[in-house]
């Protein structure tokens, strides 16, 4: 199976084909708890015990925006089918939603 979330391709049928190239985000202050990526494929969302949502730029490896809107952990993000809105769910018993514009 194919995963194109992040640019390219990766072999999952028998673990990820290759490591030595990792893309790796960095920013939070906690845990990563969850992760969604865009359906465009070019960006992705990180949810955290620091309580923030991320939105990533995949094509600069940067954070785009932090989202705090929550004061507690983000336990969960989604983004909807056609990638107009972002949803995060967290302890602090509230589900935001995000209109996104990419």
């Amino acid at each position: 199976r194919n995963l194109p979330c992040f640019g390219h391709t990766s072999t999952c049928s028998q673990g990820i084909s290759s490591v030595d190239n990792p893309l790796v985000c960095s920013g939070h202050s906690s845990w990563v708890l969850d992760v969604a990526c865009h359906p465009s494929g070019q960006s992705f969302a990180s949810g955290s015990s620091d309580s923030s949502v991320k939105l990533w730029d995949l094509s600069t490896r940067t954070c785009a925006q932090t989202i705090d809107q929550h004061s507690d952990q983000v336990w969960s993000v989604a983004f909807r089918g056609d990638g107009l809105r972002l949803a995060s769910a967290s302890d602090d018993q509230s589900i935001a939603i995000y209109e996104y514009a990419a």
